[in-house]
């Protein structure tokens, strides 16, 4: 799609900027590996979504015009990029691993798998670069999207025709304003939200979701060959295991791009990572990350909210209860205190 190359390029580079912003929340003695830049790249989107959830959510409330929205966030965003570099480039320096020689250590058979993963998932891309799908649920984030941009009015006008209501439309919307970050990725990158998520950012969240898995991997296994059969496996499953139109693997191939379905996609496997990461080691920095991680949910959908506080609930009590440690209760409570607020907010705004 030829109107989608260039900000498509625009794209890399803030993918960059991402992983700098990840950089912020990392220990000291950041190690030069692989697995650690995926996983900084991927806690620096969900910083990036937290911070338009904590900017938008009260600016809607209060009406506050797009542009203070679009301004405050690539201010705080600026911020948080230059101080990220100087963290990365202030820190110890360590040898980059090479790729070739790490090719090499693999066994012949899992360089076939890899290259097989490779392929599919470039495929998956691919599908999702030059033939989308287009579904009709976007039409009411992709009005909102273009209101905000074209008035500078947040959630206030109706999407099937434009008008302003004067009141807020849908209550949801406000307390998960995602059509505001589509807003702001189009006027960023100066082309319409349809293109931004039927094309850009979803191809881009495919190879999130596949790093995601492949952290997961890489703490339940211990072989190469083993981290690469399972990846493998679940590009399988995601392609041809459909089963109905609400599963996982359908959200994922099909509507990447919608709340609901990053949740599904991103959000509950890096919730999943993060709580393996604490049974085996019962660090401290795990736990602080997940407040994050909810709150960046919260912009998604009403699914998001709920699922990520009932998930983190589950697991946290578990962990806490495994390792008879009842000091980690507070972390657990400040880990969905993102979703009790917006809760609590949606539902005043309800009545």
């Amino acid at each position: 799609m030829n109107e989608a190359i260039i900000p498509f390029l625009f794209y890399l580079i803030i993918q960059i900027m991402i992983f700098f912003i990840g950089m912020n929340v990392e220990k000291k003695d950041y190690e030069f590996q692989c697995s650690s830049y995926i996983y900084t790249y991927i806690i620096g989107q969900m910083i990036a979504f937290a911070l338009i959830e904590i900017l938008a959510v009260p600016m809607i409330l209060l009406r506050i015009n797009f542009d203070v929205l679009y301004w405050s966030f690539i201010t705080v965003a600026t911020i948080l990029v230059v101080m990220g570099m100087k963290k990365f480039f202030g820190r110890k320096k360590s040898k980059m691993p090479s790729i070739t020689k790490y090719i090499k250590t693999l066994s012949p058979f899992a360089k076939i798998i890899l290259v097989l993963t490779v392929i599919i998932i470039l495929t998956q891309f691919s599908i999702y670069f030059w033939g989308q799908h287009l579904d009709e649920d976007d039409a009411r984030w992709l009005a909102e999207a273009n209101d905000a941009i074209e008035y500078g009015d947040m959630m206030t006008r109706t999407y099937y025709t434009g008008e302003y209501q004067g009141g807020f439309v849908i209550a949801k919307d406000i307390t998960s304003p995602w059509a505001m970050m589509w807003a702001i990725l189009a006027r960023t990158l100066h082309t319409r939200p349809s293109i931004v998520v039927h094309t850009v950012y979803a191809s881009f969240e495919i190879l999130v979701m596949y790093m995601i898995y492949y952290l997961v991997a890489r703490e339940l296994f211990d072989k190469k060959d083993s981290r690469f059969t399972f990846v493998f496996l679940v590009t399988i499953i995601n392609m041809f295991y459909a089963g109905t139109v609400y599963t996982q693997s359908v959200f994922s191939m099909v509507r990447i791009w919608q709340g609901k379905a990053t949740v599904a996609a991103i959000i509950i496997p890096l919730i999943l990572y993060h709580f393996i990461c604490i049974n085996k080691k019962n660090e401290l920095n795990n736990w602080l990350k997940l407040p994050i991680i909810c709150c960046g949910s919260c912009l998604l959908s009403g699914m998001g909210i709920s699922l990520s506080a009932i998930m983190i609930m589950i697991y946290g009590i578990y962990n806490i209860i495994a390792y008879k440690n009842i000091k980690r209760f507070p972390l657990l409570i400040v880990a969905v205190a993102p979703s009790i607020i917006f809760s609590l907010i949606y539902f005043y705004l309800k009545g």
